[in-house]
């Protein structure tokens, strides 16, 4: 460098990207940097470059500066982060980073105030920059350490001192300052329990070449080189207010301001349209990209042209006095940013003809282009010509649970982070829309009002009146969230106000809304599409789909708020309520068995068809309650929502109550498929022998032998095939006699499981075929896949893997061609065991996730517990460990949920067997013991039989003879007498076995 200036040059860079990076406080390092080189006794100029894009760095980096000073991030890559104009961040390697410095007089680059990896940067730019200090990223530096160095190094560097040197100086001013210095962390424990360096230890220096940067220390001053000087009148944030997960939106409004003249933020009540905008405005100074000026204008104070042009003239010029000329030419000449908040008072005042609206109105209209207007309201469109709108909607439910909880532990509320906890604040956030103000308004209740969450929500539900603020200095309008949706509310027209009310009767949330079909049967209002638009405007409904698919929804709270305007419409509202109920009953018949593939088309009316049930049960609506239920039956046994139990015992109740005692039956007999999916065999054992009670009395010998059918399944399912056998006997007899022949052919199948269980193959395959010439003979396509598969069974039990995958294949065609999404989820299962068995694990997978797959999107809950474990056991077979612990885990969490107590059995005996694979023999035996008891419980005779094998060989293992014998002996018992005499021989061989060993 040529040594004839005497005053250093220092560019300082700042990045701060909206989101990508941690956030700091670039404005208090700016402060800090200020501080530090004006206490140099020489002549040192420092540029501000707050928005370090690439092109703005390039452009002033070879402007003869000395010194950069970089306020930022770095990666652990050694990348810098620079960030783009709208806020996103732009990664630059340090080989990029060092040709764009290419033919600039840098000679040192100071990454003190860098955030992260600043070591790790300087190292890989230490062979191509003469001199990089930097702090260990493996180190906080505490912002006085960093002061105090800067101070000094910078003071040393403009005396005209070498690099080296003025280095020490600062580390020296570090080490012997009294808060931050040597002596001072000696005593500190954190320092000595962690063995932390002191702060001035965690200062490093690469240098090529030892060097001073100027060639005279003479004294001068501290001078900005064209200073930040942005006139605003941004507000300030309320106190204690919290800004939470709007990166994304701030990214998007920063490129609207970019491109579009006039931007108008719209979204509904309380959705942090002003918060939004005020943190943009903040960021756009931060950067200075309005240097002309951002002005703030809150016109719920003065809606005249007169109020926004004296606010204008204060903050552009400091004058009280309006001078329209010259107002209009600065916006003309410079880039200005004006935000008008809360336009919903100018268009209150519009719609009412008042003539001051109506002028601030055609004001805006001719602001100069250089100008950029952003305006805050709760209409998606306010009709300013250029004008372009951005919506912004409620938190996602992460960011809404971080707000809820941040609000909520600052009232004192103690934060129990357990699934339960994250799943009833999600509950609560949904039903508030993720509205930052009502979220915010309702936190703090639980402390205020000693409520726990569960009395929060159904608070919530019944009277969003609760939710309001004592603070003092915010507007009315954000005390109080049901005062802010009245204010909407008010802006409406008759008709839409009517119609705004009467749309609460559809359920919101994600499978809620109404389609055109609906709203024309249930609301019945002619010309209701003109009414519907002045809703939207208002942003107090949207819309998801388009054309015939089109659904208009309320978020949860706004239904709340609508629903309570009900008796105020004038309408009949148990009528309204009743139309709703019966229309969504047509619906529910959609989700029928042979429809299975199509349910994602009803999916979205389900909340509807739940609310047109739930009304039924409320008003005693018996056969209304009763039809919904059978319509109901496939999607419940499917789907196995919670619901499920609760609205058979309804429907049971109700038949009663209308003395159907066919339906009652159908609904006793559903119980006991609900029970026995959750494998609590007893109860539903217990429904089962009540439908057989009622069908015996009304002398309904077709439900009678289905009752006798499912009796028998549950023997099965415990393991009693003997009992199962006794009761399959008494419903062919039945079906025999009435010439029931689908019955007969399921029938038949199942008395070929029993023969299979028991490993009497040859009879098993006899009464398949029975089976199968039945189903050929009546066209039974579902029912032809199912033997098909169970012949496939056989086929595999004797190791007759080819003979197996011929069936299966013949099986997944027919449930392809049927649309048998449910049985086609179980072949792909089936065919993924025929690949473990071979030992062809990958195969065995690809087919199972293509089973997972299926049973995730129809919502089977149980059957993707089978499917977990059966991954599960792949990872098993091949040493894995871990991995299978991974899957029988997520199978533990699904039949834990659902209460499944024989698949809870079967996952506790699996974990205990990985448990035993790994020598843990008492971790094993824990998990045994688990499954033992409640394979008890649940009268599981099989279940036990292995279970009780399976700690025989614990016991074994721990050289307690005697114990494993015993076990072994209950197992043979136990298999013999549920006639699984192959098992009961291998009890007898390792009883003998020990027995030896003795």
């Amino acid at each position: 460098m040529d040594k004839t200036e005497n005053i250093l040059k220092v560019l300082v860079v700042s990045s701060m990207p909206l989101f990508g990076v941690r956030q700091v406080n670039i404005k208090k390092d700016r402060e800090n940097l200020q501080k530090a080189f004006s206490n140099s006794k020489g002549a040192i100029e420092v540029h501000y470059l707050p928005h370090a894009t690439v092109d703005a760095f390039m452009s002033e980096v070879h402007k003869g500066y000395n010194i950069l000073h970089f306020i930022g991030h770095g990666t652990v890559k050694g990348d810098l982060i620079f960030e783009e104009k709208d806020g996103q961040a732009h990664g630059v390697s340090s080989r990029h980073f060092v040709d764009m410095l290419n033919g600039s007089k840098i000679e040192l680059i100071s990454f003190i105030a860098c955030h992260s990896y600043s070591d790790v940067v300087a190292e890989k730019l230490k062979d191509e920059v003469n001199a990089v200090v930097a702090v260990s990223h493996k180190h906080s530096i505490n912002a006085r350490a960093a002061l105090q160095f800067n101070k000094q190094f910078y003071n040393a560097i403009a005396c005209g001192n070498d690099i080296d040197y003025a280095f020490n100086q600062g580390k020296i001013a570090v080490a012997s300052d009294k808060k931050v210095g040597d002596e001072s962390c000696k005593n500190r424990i954190r320092c000595r329990i962690m063995e932390e360096p002191y702060f001035s230890k965690r200062f490093l220096l690469k240098l090529k070449e030892n060097k001073t940067l100027i060639s005279d220390g003479t004294e001068g001053t501290y001078a900005e080189i064209d200073p930040l000087e942005t006139p605003e009148n941004i507000p300030e944030r309320v106190k204690g207010e919290l800004f939470i997960g709007r990166e994304e939106k701030m990214v998007s409004l920063n490129d609207n301001l970019e491109n579009y003249h006039i931007i108008n933020l719209n979204g509904p009540p309380g959705v942090g349209k002003t918060s939004l905008a005020r943190e943009v405005a903040n960021w756009q100074h931060e950067k200075g990209y309005f240097r002309g000026g951002i002005i703030w204008h809150m016109t719920e104070e003065d809606v005249s042209p007169d109020g926004l042009l004296r606010m204008l003239a204060k903050v552009l010029f400091s004058e009280e006095q309006i001078n329209f000329n010259k107002i209009h030419n600065h916006l003309k000449q410079n880039r200005c940013l004006l935000i008008v908040d809360n336009f919903e008072t100018v268009m209150e005042r519009y719609e009412t003809k008042d003539e001051s609206a109506k002028q601030l109105i055609g004001f805006l209209s001719n602001i100069p282009g250089k100008t950029n207007i952003l305006i805050t309201s709760r209409r998606n469109e306010l009709g300013f010509r250029g004008e372009t709108n951005l919506l912004l909607e409620g938190l996602y439910p992460r960011d809404a649970r971080e707000l809820f909880i941040e609000i909520a532990e600052r009232k004192g509320w103690k934060y129990d982070k357990k699934p339960k906890t994250d799943e009833l604040i999600d509950e609560i956030c949904t039903f508030l829309g993720g509205i930052p103000l009502a979220i915010e308004l309702s936190a703090p209740l639980l402390k205020v009002k000693h409520l726990s969450l569960p009395e929060l929500y159904r608070k919530l539900r019944e009277e969003i009146k609760l939710l309001k603020s004592e603070r003092l200095n915010v507007p009315d309008r954000l005390k109080n969230y049901y005062t802010s949706l009245g204010l909407s509310y008010r802006l409406l027209g008759k008709n839409a106000q009517k119609l705004f009310a009467m749309m609460s009767v559809f359920a919101g949330g994600d499978f809620g809304g109404a389609n055109r079909n609906a709203i024309n049967k249930i609301i019945g209002m002619e010309n209701w599409q003109d009414a519907m638009e002045e809703i939207e405007r208002h942003d107090l409904f949207y819309c998801t789909g388009d054309g015939e698919k089109t659904r208009w929804k309320q978020l949860p709270i706004i239904r709340t708020f609508a629903s309570g305007k009900l008796k105020d419409s004038g309408v009949d509202v148990e009528k309204l309520k009743g139309r709703h109920s019966n229309y969504y009953l047509k619906k529910a018949g959609d989700y029928n068995k042979d429809n299975i593939l199509n349910w994602k088309e009803v999916d979205p009316d389900l909340d509807n068809i739940k609310a047109g049930l739930e009304w039924a049960i409320e008003n005693s609506k018996n056969e209304l309650i009763s039809e919904y239920v059978k319509a109901l039956q496939w999607m419940l046994y499917y789907r196995k929502l919670n619901e499920a139990e609760r609205w058979f015992k309804i429907g049971a109740e109700a038949c009663k109550e209308l003395d159907d005692d066919k339906g009652e039956s159908f609904m006793c007999n559903n119980l006991g498929l609900f029970y026995k999916s959750r494998g609590d065999y007893p109860r539903a054992l217990k429904y089962y022998q009540k439908s057989k009670e009622i069908t015996k009395k009304i002398g309904d010998t077709a439900g009678l032998a289905v009752t006798y059918n499912n009796i028998a399944s549950i023997h099965y399912a415990q393991g009693d095939y003997p009992g199962a056998l006794k009761y399959y006997q008494k419903d062919l007899e039945i079906t025999k006699n009435i010439g029931d022949a689908a019955g007969l052919a399921t029938t038949y199948n199942n008395i070929g499981l029993i023969h299979n269980a028991q490993g009497n193959y040859p009879e098993a395959l006899k009464y398949y075929q029975k089976s199968k010439e039945i189903m050929e003979k009546i066209g039974d396509a579902a029912g032809l896949a199912t033997t098909y598969t169970n012949i496939g069974l056989i086929h595999r039990a004797q190791g007759d893997y080819p003979g197996a995958l011929k069936y299966y294949q013949k099986s997944k065609e027919i449930k392809k061609k049927i649309g048998d999404t449910a049985g086609l989820a179980v072949t792909y299962n089936n065919i993924g065991l025929i690949h473990d068995a071979q030992g062809d694990y990958p195969g065995a997978l690809k087919y199972y996730q293509k089973s997972k797959e299926i049973r995730k999107k129809i919502g089977d809950a149980a059957g993707l517990a089978a499917t977990y474990n059966n991954i599960a056991s792949i990872h098993y077979a091949q040493g894995d460990y871990p991995e299978a612990l991974k899957y029988y885990q997520k199978d533990l969490e699904i039949t834990e949920k659902i209460g499944d107590a024989a698949g809870l059995a079967t996952t506790y005996n699996n974990i205990g067997s990985i448990h035993y694979a790994q020598g843990d023999y008492p971790g094993a035996l824990k998990y045994y013991q688990k499954s033992l008891e409640i394979t008890k419980k649940i009268g599981d005779a099989a279940g036990i039989a292995v279970t009780y094998n399976n700690i025989g060989y614990i016991y074994r293992e721990m050289n307690d003879r005697k114990t494993a014998a015993d076990y072994f002996t209950k197992s043979r018992d136990l298999y013999k007498k549920i006639g699984l005499e192959k098992d009961a021989a291998e009890a007898e061989n390792m009883i003998k076995s020990l027995k030896i060993q003795e």
